[in-house]
């Protein structure tokens, strides 16, 4: 299947107790144009396979050549570039479904891990020269966010497609982390920009390789 020069990124809808939801938030403030990169976003369900099916069929449909997942990570003070998908699920908590998954593969034969084909060197880089705080980070959970981390490098790796993705975390919002007593928590507009350079390093990479 042929890739053209668009960048899927996906947010999830509010869980929990959460009344809102910052990937989404700040995901749907993306420029539909970036460059000569066109920039599909998606709000997805946090609802376990429903969000993987989701997400392949926006890839299928828009034929992206990379898929950037973005969730919430409460109580982290930093920008996440998620480096490992493992293949469990352990929900501490139902999905938006109510469905309770402990202790289960994410797919059933698969390998233990994928790593995120996404250029975290160069996106992290990106981030740190605009004094926005970002990390590494060895754990996207065990929850949806890792769920379909896991199910979208599953589907690329298996059908042999030329599909870069990964997952980012973002903190709460301030409102949030007051509602949650957290002390750690980043502006919307700080996350929204935070995304936009995200994707300004993708395409400085690809742009490199013409």
């Amino acid at each position: 299947m042929e890739r053209n020069k668009t960048i899927l990124v996906t947010g999830f809808d509010p869980f929990g107790k959460e009344p809102i939801n910052p990937a989404w938030e700040a995901v749907k403030l993306l420029a539909d144009k970036i460059g000569d990169w066109k920039i599909e976003k998606l709000m997805v369900e946090t609802v376990a396979y429903k969000s993987i099916d989701k997400v392949i069929k926006a890839l299928e449909r828009t034929k992206a050549c990379y898929c950037i997942s973005v969730g919430q990570a409460g109580g982290r003070d930093a920008i996440s570039l998620e480096r490992i998908a493992r293949n469990i699920n352990y929900f501490r908590i139902p999905d938006n479904e109510g469905n309770e998954i402990v202790d289960q593969p994410v797919i059933g034969g698969g390998p233990d891990e994928y790593i995120s084909t996404l250029p975290l060197e160069v996106i992290r880089k990106r981030i740190e020269d605009e004094s926005i705080a970002v990390e590494y980070s060895e754990s996207a959970g065990r929850f949806v966010c890792n769920h379909l981390f896991y199910g979208i490098r599953h589907y690329a790796e298996s059908n042999s497609l030329d599909i870069k993705s990964g997952f980012i975390h973002v903190p709460y919002l301030p409102e949030q982390a007051e509602r949650n007593n957290k002390k750690s928590s980043m502006s919307l507009e700080t996350i929204h920009r935070a995304l936009h350079l995200a994707i300004e390093a993708i395409i400085s990479v690809e742009d490199s390789l013409l």
